[in-house]
């Protein structure tokens, strides 16, 4: 295995989102700032989005590592069906609901409200204010599902000018922290009445080149692997083929460090960037090719980052 031969105590380059490997580049530390600033002054709502790859949960992860859990509640949404139903029953089973899981799709809408709001109240008596994040929310396409969401977030200033100052308040009981894709932002903008209630909006850009290169180093540094395992022109090389964003990055670089031990080669140069990339382009179904950035040219090797 490639661990060895890179004397790697563990893989730099792992899908699953791990808080220990978050790389504060500034488009991240940004939407951090932005989701913690709506968090602790209890907005009713914040907009997370970006491609896949760019670190959205990764995000979230270091977001809910960084909340105090005296003050707050975090409520995990997992989204198993595109529904206003669906929608409460995962929410209330984010909140600790057990009674109603084995009458799923025999309550009604307004009673799974009312049940929310009561578990609400609840943790907002203990002293905390409660978070739902709601992850890949870019899978709540049905209008209903979106109004619910709304319905959660409660009423705007334009239609209660008075809503803010009950917000600073009691009366604010939830924070609704919306996550997804690209096509989230633009339906939530399409829906004025959500749109509206949404008062913190960040978005994930791919990484800047230089930074791109120095969160391949981080994540090696991170899981314990020592400085030039990859030179200056393969970094460049995967952060390009990577298209700049963490998630193709990341398994380019795996998917090199394999190919490079396999062949026995003491560091990971641009050469092998391009063959595993070419790899990967020749296994895509015709027609499906992304239109990832050249990768640079490679003279001779340079010294690694």
């Amino acid at each position: 295995m490639y661990l060895e031969r890179w004397e790697l105590p563990e893989r730099p380059f792992e899908s699953v989102p791990d808080a220990r490997f978050y790389f504060g580049a500034a488009a991240h530390e940004g939407a951090l700032a932005q989701l913690y600033y709506a968090v602790e002054n209890k907005m009713a709502g914040a907009l997370l989005w970006g491609p896949p790859g760019s670190g959205k949960t990764l995000v979230l992860d270091v977001l809910r590592s960084r909340l105090d859990q005296t003050r707050f509640y975090i409520a995990n949404v997992s989204l198993a069906a595109d529904s206003p139903a669906e929608l409460l029953y995962s929410l209330l089973a984010a909140m600790g609901e057990t009674e109603l899981s084995p009458l799923r799709g025999q309550v009604l809408e307004a009673a799974l409200h009312a049940r929310l709001q009561d578990w609400l109240r609840a943790v907002g008596e203990s002293g905390r204010h409660t978070v739902a994040i709601l992850d890949d929310a870019h899978l709540l396409r049905d209008r209903s599902s979106l109004e619910t969401v709304r319905l959660l977030m409660g009423p705007s200033r334009s239609e209660d000018p008075q809503a803010e100052d009950r917000a600073s308040g009691s009366a604010r009981l939830l924070t609704v922290i919306l996550a997804g894709q690209e096509e989230l932002a633009q339906r939530v903008a399409r829906f004025t009445p959500l749109d509206e209630r949404i008062e913190v909006k960040a978005g994930l850009a791919p990484l800047a080149e230089e930074e791109a290169m120095a969160y391949l180093l981080h994540r090696i540094s991170v899981a314990g692997g020592k400085r030039g395992i990859f030179t200056k022109k393969a970094a460049r090389s995967v952060a390009r083929g990577g298209r700049f964003l963490p998630g193709p990055m990341n398994r380019l670089a795996e998917m090199c460090l394999v190919t490079a031990s396999a062949a026995g080669l003491d560091r990971v140069g641009p050469e092998v960037v391009e063959a595993v990339l070419a790899e990967l382009d020749a296994a895509r179904p015709a027609g499906s090719r992304d239109d990832a950035p050249a990768s640079p040219g490679s003279p001779q090797q340079e010294a690694a980052p």
